[in-house]
């Protein structure tokens, strides 16, 4: 049984629901958050093996540096990478990254849409 917890800012972000019985989970889940740095942000998610005979363990952790990710990427995989820094598999992505345009009266005058603030999509 797998699932997916993930941080961003070192703030939990979510946690998906516990795939069951496979080996190769698929979580068809989706989430919005907005970003107010792209540059300075990453997003660690943590892949768990959930085992109710010998209690939860950690399968491994992709960490998505946002500035490396275009502004759309669909299908992408990331190398999950294990407590001992072996490769674990890898993790399927499609991340969206959408400029967030900034209201009027922003600091920001010279630039309505601010390449760095934004909404990502994880799916």
């Amino acid at each position: 049984s797998s699932g997916i917890n993930a941080e961003y800012g070192g703030e939990k972000l979510f946690k998906t629901q516990i795939v069951y019985s496979t080996l190769d989970p698929t979580f068809n889940y989706f989430e919005d958050f907005f970003v107010r740095n792209l540059i300075e942000s990453d997003v660690t998610l943590e892949l768990m093996d959930y085992d109710a005979a010998s209690g939860n363990d950690e399968i491994g952790k992709v960490r998505l540096n946002l500035k490396d990710v275009s502004p759309k990427m669909v299908n992408q995989g990331f190398d999950i990478i294990a407590k001992d820094g072996k490769h674990a598999g890898l993790l399927f992505l499609t991340v969206i990254f959408r400029p967030v345009q900034l209201p009027p009266d922003s600091a920001d005058v010279t630039n309505t849409f601010h390449n760095n603030l934004g909404a990502v999509t994880l799916l």
